[in-house]
């Protein structure tokens, strides 16, 4: 095993739980007050114990059916709901993000290679229309609103029976738990009736939906899209579907995860996210400042994301900085976030000053971190047998490495203590007697792998 297996494998070991510098927060992320000591609340998670139920079709779904699906009620939820022209009248945004993204440099294939020129679009959409912060869980869309909101004004029965065949989940369909999915809003629905609902797709691609659901609950979310298509609508090209949450769909009762979204909205391992096509082409974390302000960070990824109305809560959100995403991103050379961020990392295009003085601390920054990073301005309560990364090491391995490795141990934690081997024998549930298998050298292994590959092309670029 190498030196850098053996240290990660230590820190897994040792580390059941992340601290807030671990997973990369900063003080102004979670509004706290130098010196103030970090006291993560309590708060139990899915797995240890809240119900959030399964979807269980009604008896009378046929009837329900029905009602819902009879043009009569389809258009009085439409008349009653019907908010396009005063979308359309407020709408004054649209031409001043358009001239501001027509002033973009684009090459012959369409990328925009000038950072500077996308930080400073960003930053004038950013006043034109700024991201908003959802104060309260909104509340769940009934069947008949989805059916309605995607049923056009004058539905034909084609169109109703591919809804209807497609299926709603939790009332004529369901979905297994662990099924890949990609989930997203409809544009029509909410620009023409505020109606925020999913719509489901196979995690193959395409546009083959396989149902439609009120509410959300995904794990091990991809968050990643296609930035390129984000300019293209700012521009004033038609809004096509691109904006999709990929990740293994978990089966609930919509009201209660509700209940339970309700229970963890002022989490801090929770965050909200916001998505605009016309801004940046991707899922934001947004923080409300004291002063009111909305503070945005691209995400890439998340544990799990819960989504209801038009509120989405991340857990364990992925994020990178403005200017990192820009770079990494398609805009420049095709492909999506997660690919170019590696590929920056193996060609040494690294964000970092290693070498300098952080002018705030005084702390020598090492390769591969930056001045913030040294500044020891998170106040951290630390306990016997936990362990922290340095933030040049995370860059180094990866957050997303890092999280693989913890959620495979903490798994293999919730398994042992299943079968009884944590002192508590008396209540093993599982059988003690079957292969233990994890995962945690295999992905140390493709760590090993990439950072080889990485020191490979750096010697081939010296030579």
């Amino acid at each position: 095993m190498g030196v850098l297996s053996k240290a990660i494998t230590t820190g897994i070991r040792q580390a059941t739980k992340p601290t807030r510098k671990s997973l990369g927060a900063k003080t102004d992320d979670m509004m706290l007050e130098p010196d103030v000591p970090v006291e993560l609340p309590v708060i139990p998670t899915i797995d240890e114990g809240i119900d959030v139920g399964k979807s269980v079709l009604p008896t009378n779904a046929k009837k329900t059916e029905n009602q819902i699906f009879k043009s009569e009620n389809i258009k009085n939820w439409q008349v009653q709901n019907d908010i396009e022209d005063i979308v359309k009248a407020k709408d004054v945004v649209k031409e001043p993000i358009k001239k501001q993204a027509d002033l973009l440099i684009e090459d012959k294939e369409g990328n925009i290679k000038n950072t500077n020129q996308l930080m400073n679009f960003r930053k004038a959409v950013d006043e034109i229309n700024p991201y908003s912060f959802q104060e309260q869980i909104p509340e769940v869309i009934d069947f008949q609103g989805i059916v309605a909101s995607l049923s056009g004004k004058t539905p034909s029965e084609s169109a109703l029976k591919k809804i209807k065949d497609r299926g709603l989940i939790g009332l004529n369909k369901k979905i297994k738990t662990g099924t890949e999915v990609g989930s997203r809003f409809d544009i029509n629905a909410y620009r023409k009736y505020g109606a925020y609902h999913a719509t489901l797709q196979s995690s193959k691609g395409g546009s083959n939906v396989i149902g439609y659901a009120r509410t959300v609950y995904l794990k091990n979310v991809d968050l990643t899209v296609d930035s390129k298509k984000a300019i293209k609508i700012a521009k004033g090209k038609s809004k096509s579907p691109f904006i999709l949450m990929k990740g293994k769909y978990q089966d609930h009762d919509s009201n209660k995860l509700r209940d339970y979204a309700e229970s963890i909205f002022n989490n801090p391992e929770w965050s909200q996210l916001s998505v605009n096509p016309a801004k940046a082409g991707t899922f934001v974390k947004v923080v409300k400042l004291p002063d009111g302000t909305i503070q945005s960070t691209p995400v890439t990824g998340a544990d799990e994301v819960i989504q209801i109305g038009k509120m989405v809560l991340a857990k364990n959100a992925k994020t990178i900085p403005w200017e990192e995403y820009y770079k990494a991103g398609n805009f420049n050379e095709g492909g999506n976030v997660k690919d170019q961020t590696k590929k920056l990392l193996q060609e040494g295009g690294l964000n970092q000053e290693g070498g300098t003085v952080d002018p705030v601390s005084g702390n020598d920054v090492p390769v591969g971190s930056t001045q913030e990073e040294v500044r020891d301005d998170i106040p951290a309560q630390l306990s016997e047998g936990e362990f922290v990364f340095p933030a040049d090491v995370v860059r180094f391995i990866g957050l997303d490495n890092l999280m693989k490795l913890r959620q495979e141990a903490k798994s293999g934690l919730a398994k042992m203590d299943r079968m009884g081997q944590m002192g508590n024998s008396e209540e093993a549930v599982e059988d003690d007697t079957g292969e233990f298998d994890t995962d945690i050298d295999d992905i140390i292994g493709e760590i090993e792998r990439e950072a080889r590959m990485a020191q490979s092309k750096e010697e081939k670029a010296i030579q």
